[in-house]
């Protein structure tokens, strides 16, 4: 039985797209960090015998996968950057006063006042805080 051939340009071709896979991935990969510190999303509920994924093959580039991202500093800005770049993960809006403190806001965030208007929440889907 012969041995199947290729041609240096069919090589050349599947490197190419294979080089390109790769930068799409790495770029993709470096957008879901870049939002994370952008909008001070923390994980919540962080199970560690999760076995969330990232979606594609990003694992295969390190990164892992999220179950739930809450986000308090500017959610209409940031709600669906992070729900497009991070499909494996519910994100919801954490209200300020139970916003975890091992993670600071960004500096240049603005923490609403008590008699702020709500409204701009509308639509969010909001975490349940369970009272103490």
């Amino acid at each position: 039985m012969p041995r199947p051939r290729f041609t240096l340009r069919a090589l050349f071709v599947v490197m190419t797209l294979l080089c390109v896979w790769s930068a799409y991935s790495i770029n993709w990969i470096r957008q879901r960090r870049e939002a994370i510190a952008e909008s001070g999303a923390v994980e919540i509920g962080n199970d560690p015998n999760s076995n969330q994924t990232a979606p594609g093959l990003l694992f295969l580039f390190g990164e892992r996968g999220y179950d739930t991202l809450g986000i308090g500093v500017d959610p209409m800005e940031h709600y669906t950057r992070l729900q497009s770049l991070f499909p494996e993960a519910r994100v919801a809006v954490v209200p300020y006063d139970a916003w975890p403190l091992q993670r600071p806001r960004p500096r240049n965030s603005v923490v609403p006042e008590e008699d702020d208007d709500p409204s701009v929440l509308r639509g969010l889907p909001q975490l349940p805080i369970a009272g103490p």
